[in-house]
């Protein structure tokens, strides 16, 4: 209740990999987040690209700016910080640029398995929030978001599943 009165409704929930409702804000593409929420308590929320501040870190620092940094996650290509009441991770760009946030409460981040629910409506939402990051990213350049198109989408899905068949 808390982040709808201060943020709105969100502008879709998608289900997460975690069986989870994620509220997503699309703000335009400006000021893109995405919130997951528990038993109506957030458990994780995302903030893509340079427009936010964590614990004296700012979105426009590197790996060498991630104060309390625990260690840095070659898997999830991030900086970590292990806190006594939540998990951050700092996703990184390819030059060490800090490029997002993903904060998460520890007991949710110690929890989580994404293999035992991951569903085809899930993959679709998977989907729907890499287009996201694909427009805030267009957007952040000065670009035009790009307009969704079922008949491409389709078609980019067949070619993808026969790739994979292969």
């Amino acid at each position: 209740a808390e982040l709808v009165a201060a943020w709105g409704e969100p502008d879709r929930i998608d289900e997460s990999v975690y069986g989870l409702d994620r509220y997503i804000y699309l703000n335009e593409y400006e000021n893109y987040f995405f919130v997951t929420m528990k038993d109506g308590e957030i458990v994780e929320i995302f903030i893509p690209g340079v427009e936010f501040d964590y614990i004296d870190i700012n979105s426009e620092g590197t790996t060498a700016d991630i104060n309390g940094l625990t260690y840095i996650s070659a898997v999830e290509h991030s900086g970590v910080i292990l806190g006594d009441e939540a998990e951050a991770r700092l996703p990184l760009d390819y030059k060490g640029n800090i490029c997002g946030l993903l904060l998460q409460t520890k007991d949710f981040a110690k929890g989580k398995d994404p293999k035992s629910t991951l569903q085809f409506s899930t993959k679709e939402d998977i989907e729907a929030q890499l287009l996201d990051l694909i427009q805030v990213s267009r957007v952040a350049e000065g670009l035009e978001p790009l307009i969704w198109d079922k008949k491409l989408w389709d078609v980019a899905r067949t070619h993808s599943e026969d790739m994979a068949s292969e």
